[in-house]
Parts: C-alpha cells; structure tokens; sequence
C-alpha cells in the first residue's frame, strides 16, 4: 500500500508518461505479457484476464521505487495515451 504522502507518479516528458496502470491498460498489457518474445527474457507465465486485472488493480495502489522490490508502471504516449 502506497505510504508516501506524494505519488511520484506521473512524471511527464516531452513525448511520453510514467504513469500507474489503469484498468483501461488491461487489453494491452494482456497483450504484452501473452507474446512469447517478451515472455522469454521475463519471470511471468501468461495469466487469464481476472489475474490481470487484480495484478493491475495492486499496481495502482503499490508503493513504488523502494529499493529491492520490484514495480510495474505504464509508459503512455503523451497524446493518445
């Protein structure tokens, strides 16, 4: 659970944004995590969509950036998201 009283997310650049996962992520990240070339260099197994929305849903509440544990973020074009 998110202790710190400012989230460091997000953080905006010129093209880009740091941001948590968002429910509306769920398509594309199920995507991402189901190709095997990604799958290979990566200490997941592909998991059905209710798996992944629960893990989405602790990633928008985790506390980020602590040394030793690990985190997931979304990385959005500034434009289209």
């Amino acid at each position: 659970m998110q202790t710190n009283a400012v989230d460091p997310l997000p953080r905006v650049g010129p093209r880009i944004v740091l941001r948590r996962l968002a429910t509306a992520d769920l398509i594309r990240f199920q995507r991402y995590r189901h190709d095997p070339a990604v799958g290979e260099y990566q200490g997941w197994l592909p998991e059905p969509d209710a798996g992944a929305a629960m893990f989405i849903d602790d990633m928008q509440h985790a506390e980020l950036f602590r040394p030793g544990i690990w985190g997931q973020i979304g990385i959005a074009d500034r434009e289209t998201n």
